[in-house]
């Protein structure tokens, strides 16, 4: 009876497995149409049972040897209904990391069209630490990410898609294969990621949207009634009207650029935006990352062209910008059917941010040169190719969007239980590590430390928390501090090297009180990228300072803007979280130069670094060799080896072999009992031993 069932369920199965597969791309794999040549006819033939049992098979090895939320090891374009399939099984996967929804459910905007049998949406996702979110206050930095307002542009949309599945794919892996650089982002930056604005185009591989050019469609220097007409304009209108998106690339196609303001006809093509320096240096950085030689970088106006309603100069300048052009004041609020105007009326606290334009390729589609994920954080892997080059630019940019100070090194010690801190002796000499990140410029930085009481080390150190400024200035009496120290990052106009960083590395020796107790350390960076904030001699508007959500947070602290629950505030000092370390009394005289490692400070996995013990609280060894630029978190550069690993613990291993070991056995019990059926109905019509169903 059991067995009975078994293979009935086998054939009760056929249509939804058939259904199922149609939905992905996968075939008919149960019903094959033959075409009959002589006749020019196309007839069905039904499977045999043990067909249908080897499809089963394949099925089953398909769906275990890879996934929708893993990297694949050669990229290929992705179509319209896989980048959705994509989304949704992220979204399964990672409901903790991930936020789906799409303009259509949640701005009540129309649907182009149809992209298949479902009507097209323009899906979107925003990707972060959803359970630690609210404790930011709206003030957590905010990336936004275009695939496509072209839709037969194609490189951008399966750009953006991988990135994020490179993010969340890392986020739970293994601690030898984990960055937690990558995981950092995640627990500290709001990346949004709209993959096809032109979801209808997109779909058909046209460049316009039912006829129009969503690029054209923009409220700036664009006729009032020649814009807004498009839902992907529209889409990435409510996406940007209710947050504060600082940094963002819009991914085009057909030449090679990497382009910043300003790019209207509003401006002269020599022009200068009145944050040139800023948009000029993340311009510079983004080209050195992508491989020097590829893409040219400069001012849209004179390195593409100029254009009326642009994505790019809008998403700037739409809120401020009162430079007359061809049509009067180039921010007027849209007039067309159907898109209320007032949703293009915007405060002066929206559309501040520096949205470049990266034009991906010199073919629209390329079918060459895809790349693979081995190595993709690097531009001399083998590997690189357009995917994994412009992955990186979407990485650079959510780097940069805000300046953090972190401990260099980690450990997978509890900070809740005082037995379990870093331990060091009083009156020792400590190298103390620690890096400033997401800017160029450090203008000055050191560690401090003070004593905490038993309350307050149960609770500072027990949270982690980064602590404000307030709490050192009113310990300034009780409050060490190393010698200033300051430098820059790799990513300067000198370029980008194989073993360079994200950041600077900054080291100090310190000297352990004599009094024994819990100490509580801190990093702190100063003045960081202070050019950014500077007047640009001769930008257009005459005499504007800089205007820019991301170079006014790190250079005026008199900057203070909200949008809904969002907040960018200015500020010049960056505080790292604390570490807390025991300092008792020394037995055996000074140590030689230990070095104290912290605690982890990124919620998530545990992360590893080069040379950390995790069975010593204070180690002695020396600094590691650099490893590529992106990999100096991972164990011993892994990411050399790309993403090609299934990125699961050893338990989901398991549980995937058991899972396969069942399934195997289910089919070759199916197998059998085909077969049998099978000869029953062709040779024993009259046996009866086996029910007919």
């Amino acid at each position: 009876m059991i067995l009975t069932s078994l293979f009935f369920f086998f054939f009760q199965a056929e249509d939804g497995i058939r259904d199922a597969q149609e939905s992905r791309g996968l075939g008919d794999v149960y019903k094959r149409q033959v075409s009959t040549q002589s006749t020019g006819r196309v007839t069905n033939h039904q499977m045999s049972p043990l067909e249908g049992m080897l499809g089963l098979v394949a099925l089953v090895v398909a769906g275990t040897a890879s996934s929708a939320t893993e990297l694949p090891e050669s990229f290929s374009i992705l179509s319209y209904q896989q980048i959705v399939d994509k989304l949704h099984a992220l979204n399964q996967r990672y409901p903790n990391l991930v936020h789906l929804d799409n303009a259509q459910a949640n701005f009540s905007i129309r649907s182009p069209g149809q992209c298949g049998k479902d009507q097209c949406r323009q899906w979107f996702v925003r990707l972060t630490n959803e359970d630690t979110l609210a404790a930011a206050n709206g003030t957590r930095p905010q990336v936004f990410l275009s695939g496509c307002v072209h839709g037969n542009e194609r490189v951008g949309p399966t750009t953006v898609t991988q990135w994020a599945v490179a993010l969340l794919q890392n986020y739970h892996a293994p601690p030898a294969q984990r960055s937690s650089w990558l995981a950092y982002l995640l627990d500290h930056r709001e990346i949004w990621i709209l993959p096809t604005a032109n979801a209808l185009g997109y779909y058909r591989s046209q460049r316009t949207e039912n006829g129009i050019d969503p690029n054209r469609d923009f409220p700036f220097d664009q006729r009032p009634s020649e814009c807004m007409k498009t839902t992907a304009a529209q889409a990435i209108n409510e996406l940007w009207r209710r947050n504060m998106f600082q940094l963002a690339i819009t991914f085009h196609g057909g030449m090679r650029a990497i382009s910043y303001e300003w790019g209207s006809w509003n401006h002269q093509p020599r022009n200068l935006s009145p944050d040139d320096s800023s948009q000029r240096a993340i311009a510079n950085a983004m080209q050195h990352i992508a491989g020097r030689s590829y893409y040219p970088a400069g001012r849209m106006n004179p390195l593409v062209y100029p254009v009326h309603g642009g994505m790019e100069d809008w998403a700037y300048a739409g809120s401020w910008d009162n430079t007359l052009g061809q049509y009067g004041s180039p921010r007027q609020p849209c007039q067309v059917p159907g898109y209320s105007a007032s949703r293009t009326q915007y405060t002066a606290d929206m559309l501040r941010g520096y949205n470049y334009l990266v034009e991906t390729a010199d073919q629209k589609i390329p079918t060459t040169g895809l790349g693979s994920s081995t190595g993709w954080m690097t531009s001399t892997s083998s590997g690189d190719g357009h995917i994994p080059r412009n992955m990186r630019l979407c990485a650079l940019v959510s780097e940069l969007v805000e300046p953090y100070v972190r401990f260099s090194r980690t450990s997978q010690h509890s900070a809740t239980d005082p037995d379990h801190l870093p331990q060091v002796e009083s009156g020792s000499q400590v190298v103390v590590k620690w890096l400033v990140g997401g800017g160029f410029s450090i203008s000055s930085t050191h560690v401090m430390w003070t004593r905490l009481n038993d309350q307050e080390a149960t609770i500072a150190c027990a949270t982690k928390a980064r602590m404000a400024a307030g709490f050192w200035s009113e310990r300034v009496n009780s409050t060490d501090e190393s010698s200033q120290l300051n430098g820059s990052n790799s990513w300067t106009e000198d370029g980008i090297s194989q073993t360079s960083r994200p950041w600077h590395q900054f080291e100090a020796m310190v000297a352990m009180p004599s009094v024994p107790g819990v100490y509580a350390f801190g990093a702190t960076a100063n003045n960081i990228d202070q050019d950014w904030g500077t007047h640009v001699p001769g930008s257009d508007p005459f005499g504007f300072n800089p205007q820019g959500h991301v170079s006014n947070a790190r250079t005026n602290p008199g900057w203070d803007r909200e949008v809904g629950d969002h907040h960018v505030r200015g500020r010049q000092d960056f505080l790292s979280d604390i570490m807390c370390v025991r300092v008792h009394e020394g037995t055996s005289g000074p140590s030689s130069s230990p070095t104290v490692s912290a605690p982890d400070t990124t919620p998530g996995p545990p992360d590893t670094t080069p040379g950390h013990d995790e069975n010593q609280n204070v180690t002695n060894t020396a600094d590691q060799p650099n490893s590529p630029w992106l990999d100096y978190y991972s164990e011993q550069g892994s990411y050399a080896k790309g993403f090609t690993v299934a990125y699961q613990t050893s338990a989901e291993n398991k549980f995937r072999v058991w899972i396969v070991v069942a399934a195997a056995g289910i089919v070759v019990v199916g197998i059998i009992f085909g077969t049998v059926l099978w000869w029953k109905r062709r040779y024993f019509s009259s046996w009866s031993l086996i029910p007919t169903f």
